[in-house]
Order: structure tokens, then C-alpha cells, then sequence
């Protein structure tokens, strides 16, 4: 997550500042909303665009 700007402790105990990197994360697989930290379900629908796609291609 840091390469996608969170810049928190690492302490498995995801925040704001986590979610905030998952969207910009998000907003990488089609993701369009804000970057809030708040994640609703175009957030998680981009982020599963992420999970999902195929590394082996």
C-alpha cells in the first residue's frame, strides 16, 4: 500500500489512511469516486478489479 501512498504504521489494523491508498488503488481498475477513506461498494468493486485480474497473461 505504500506505493500507493499510505504512509501509516504497519500494524495489520487498517484505517483511514489504508482505505484512502486502497482507493487510489482502486481508482487505477476503474474506480472514479472520491479518495475518503471510506469505502463503498465502487470502491470495492475497483479493488476487486485488482484482485481479479489475471497475472498470468
Amino acid at each position: 500500500m505504500r506505493n500507493w501512498g499510505y504512509t501509516g504504521p504497519l500494524d495489520g489494523v487498517p484505517g483511514t489512511n489504508t482505505w484512502a491508498a486502497v482507493q487510489r488503488l482502486s481508482a487505477a481498475h476503474g474506480y472514479t469516486g472520491p479518495i475518503d477513506g471510506v469505502m463503498g461498494p465502487n470502491s470495492w468493486r475497483g479493488f476487486s478489479r485488482f484482485i481479479n485480474q489475471d497475472q498470468w497473461d
